[in-house]
């Protein structure tokens, strides 16, 4: 019923609706002795499905602000394990970025849960960074000194010129290489989050 209840559409979210669904809902956790913070939760959830209901940040407020923070901090923990497959949705980077430009909750309070951490993503920049720099200076670089039986040692490798071609090659491998990384990236998942609620 509650779940009913959160998810009807934003056009029926009128101002008295939205006090009567914040009056329904407290209710409920009322009468039927339900864990606010499980509720919360479903709230978060339900939100998260639907950004543009309105009703969602009248009710959130009655919730403690502290609370958010770790409820969306564990959500962003549970697609850090190893064994989940899929990527953190969208949805859950808006409504994080929302909650933040609504003054909600606070940007350090939930950058803490996110990966990679800094460290970790700047030694990820300079060395990807480092690899891409040495093959673009690759690219048309001439040995005239250079033998057929030169370029066929290993230690030659370097001497090798690499044309367009082979360059457009390895920037379509890199970006196919770095896909995966990127998507894993909740950093920059967030970063898109505040993009699209207008928050830059």
């Amino acid at each position: 019923m509650q779940v009913t209840l959160l998810c009807q559409g934003c056009e029926e979210s009128t101002q008295n609706a939205s006090a009567a669904t914040v009056g329904i809902i407290k209710s409920l956790i009322g009468h039927f002795d339900l864990d606010p913070n499980r509720v919360f939760d479903i709230v978060l959830e339900c939100f998260e499905l639907q950004p543009d209901n309105c009703v969602f940040l009248d009710l959130i407020p009655i919730f403690p602000k502290s609370h958010a923070s770790q409820i969306l901090g564990f959500k962003f923990q549970y697609y850090q394990r190893m064994e989940v497959n899929h990527h953190v949705s969208l949805g859950l980077y808006q409504l994080t970025a929302l909650l933040v430009k609504e003054d909600f909750i606070d940007l350090d309070s939930i950058y803490a849960h996110l990966l990679p951490k800094d460290d970790e993503a700047f030694e990820l920049y300079k060395s990807f960074s480092s690899k891409r720099l040495d093959e673009a200076n690759k690219i048309g670089k001439i040995n005239l000194a250079a033998t057929g039986k030169d370029l066929m040692e290993d230690e030659k490798q370097g001497d090798v010129t690499i044309d367009l071609f082979t360059a457009i090659d390895l920037e379509s491998e890199a970006v196919t290489e770095r896909a995966s990384e990127l998507e894993n990236n909740q950093t920059l998942g967030l970063l898109t989050g505040f993009l699209s609620v207008n928050d830059w």
